[in-house]
């Protein structure tokens, strides 16, 4: 019976030290390496290595909606418009209600002068967070380009009501709008 018992010790113990080794031996899969050595880049102000780095983990893992958004971002911030597009769009496959991927296809639309579309996709993440930060600001910009002057009043004044400290819908609310004609 000692045997015995000394034996099932012996396994349990082997068990957990072969446990605890692959815990240790783990190394993170290739594309998240690839998104932090992106990140990494994108902290250095290597904006175009950062983008390579995260296109390269989305092709290992297509289902990553942050590296989506950090690509697309990144665009955005290389005034490569429709390439944001393209890449927000690829995201939305995954998953079409990411408020978030939702919110940064509309500003890219904004960015290419497509306002209407902008606008619509504006909706549809205020119908997955209405307190979405800023989406009511920047429905409000696209309604202004459209010239829908009183529309986007309401929608900065929204904005106001979701986020007391956003300044640039204080300074739109505050600003004098031309008359209407109404």
């Amino acid at each position: 019976m000692k045997k015995l018992s000394l034996i099932i010790v012996l396994l349990c113990l082997a068990s957990l030290s072969a446990g605890i080794k692959k815990v240790k031996n783990r190394t993170p899969p290739p594309w998240k390496i690839l998104e932090a050595e992106g990140d990494s880049a994108f902290h250095q102000y290597e904006i175009e290595e950062a983008c390579r780095y995260w296109e390269e983990a989305i092709q290992k893992n297509p289902d990553n909606l942050k590296v989506y958004n950090k690509l697309g971002i990144s665009f955005l911030l290389l005034k490569e418009y429709e390439k944001a597009v393209d890449i927000f769009q690829e995201g939305l496959k995954v998953n079409s209600n990411s408020a978030g991927l939702n919110y940064n296809l509309a500003l890219a639309h904004y960015y290419c002068g497509d306002f209407g579309e902008a606008s619509r996709l504006l909706k549809k993440v205020l119908s997955i967070n209405r307190y979405y930060h800023e989406a009511n600001y920047l429905k409000g910009l696209c309604l202004e380009k459209m010239g829908r002057i009183e529309e986007a009043q309401k929608a900065y004044i929204q904005e106001l009501n979701n986020n007391p400290g956003s300044r640039a819908a204080w300074r739109k609310v505050l600003e004098p709008f031309p008359a209407t004609g109404t």
